[in-house]
């Protein structure tokens, strides 16, 4: 296969198309370009140490094309050579170490997570590349959120931009984010361990998820969180008081996961006044409309939206209650069968989440950003 490639290069630069001493060069690069793509794209057979080794030694070699060669062909390999390469970028002189660093700072780009995030370990850790090391210890952070944000989603979870909470984006330029779980969650308890590295997390919200009193020691740890909702998921009032303790900082809410469906005026005191009754959902479907006014639940006043929150908070899906609202001067009795939290995300098992207008995109990792030999 290496000659067939040779010979196939050489067929497409002739020798005579340069003089004697640059087409031998030529040559030899080309011959040195087949060896490197045969080693490095061996599936059968892992490249072993030795070559590794060899590879690395000639980095610092006298002959321009085998210095090339060698650092493709380790930049091709990746992790398995990532050990050496670090070694190589701490020690080497400085060619070997210039190339080498060149190696890392590609990984650092690497659509594979754990490359790349372990690469950016070993950058941060060089004391003789100041500037690179700063600019790793940046990024680190970033790779490991989206490596986290990937493993929730394939774990079942979903995120998008965060609109509850009013906060500084945590990220310059990149809003903050909601993270949701729901009843299609496989992680169980240990997936949850992927939240620590997601900074920007400032709402996590769940949704019947299948998950119970374990959760807290996930969420005990996140310094930008300011709010807490679970909806229909299973936790003793004991671990909801807990938390509330735990993170005094944190709007914590925990409900039986009923939902009404409206937008309403949530400064206003008194009676309710709907600016938007969603279609499809449980107040649209009992007639309720834009500008109604809900004065009664249950027979009992409404002081103000949060007082509706909290106390439809206290009924399951499927339950039916009697409302009375205020429409044209007169009052109106509507039962109203409540849906679930959540319902805007159902899916089905194993079917990706939708794609809503406000939902997060992954963005592009920054890169480190140096002029590279």
């Amino acid at each position: 296969m290496l000659r067939k490639c040779y010979n196939e290069a050489m067929r497409t630069y002739p020798q005579n198309h340069f003089s004697g001493a640059c087409s031998r060069q030529l040559g030899l690069a080309l011959l040195i370009s087949c060896l490197t793509v045969g080693l490095a794209s061996a599936d059968e057979e892992p490249v072993a140490p030795a070559q590794i080794a060899e590879w690395v030694t000639q980095l610092d070699d006298d002959l321009y094309a085998l210095r090339k060669s060698a650092q493709q062909g380790l930049e091709n390999l990746g992790q398995p050579a990532l050990e050496a390469i670090a070694e190589e970028a701490r020690t080497g002189s400085l060619e070997s170490s210039t190339r080498a660093l060149n190696i890392m700072l590609s990984w650092t780009e690497s659509p594979d997570h754990e490359l790349q995030i372990a690469t950016l370990e070993k950058l941060v850790t060089l004391p003789n590349r100041p500037i690179e090391s700063g600019l790793a210890a940046e990024l680190l952070a970033d790779a490991h959120e989206q490596y986290a944000l990937k493993s929730l989603v394939a774990l079942g979870g979903s995120f998008k931009a965060d609109t509850q909470v009013r906060a500084a984006p945590v990220v310059k330029g990149l809003r903050n984010l909601q993270l949701i779980t729901d009843e299609n969650w496989k992680g169980e308890l240990d997936g949850l361990k992927h939240l620590a590295a997601v900074p920007r997390a400032t709402t996590i919200s769940f949704y019947f998820a299948p998950l119970e009193d374990g959760v807290l020691e996930h969420l005990t740890n996140l310094p930008h969180l300011k709010r807490l909702e679970f909806y229909g998921t299973p936790l003793s009032e004991a671990a909801a008081q807990q938390l509330k303790k735990q993170l005094p900082g944190v709007d914590v809410l925990v409900t039986q996961g009923a939902l009404l469906g409206i937008h309403g005026d949530g400064v206003r005191q008194g009676p309710v006044v709907i600016m938007q009754a969603n279609e499809g959902f449980a107040a649209a479907k009992a007639g309720l409309r834009k500008g109604d006014a809900i004065t009664e639940l249950e027979g009992e006043k409404i002081k103000d939206f949060r007082d509706l929150t909290r106390r439809i908070g206290k009924f399951k899906p499927g339950e039916t209650v009697e409302l009375t609202i205020l429409r044209d001067s007169a009052l109106v009795k509507k039962q109203v069968t409540f849906d679930r939290w959540g319902k805007q995300l159902a899916r089905k098992p194993n079917q990706a989440p939708r794609n809503f207008p406000d939902r997060q995109v992954l963005p592009a990792p920054r890169k480190i950003t140096l002029e590279r030999r």
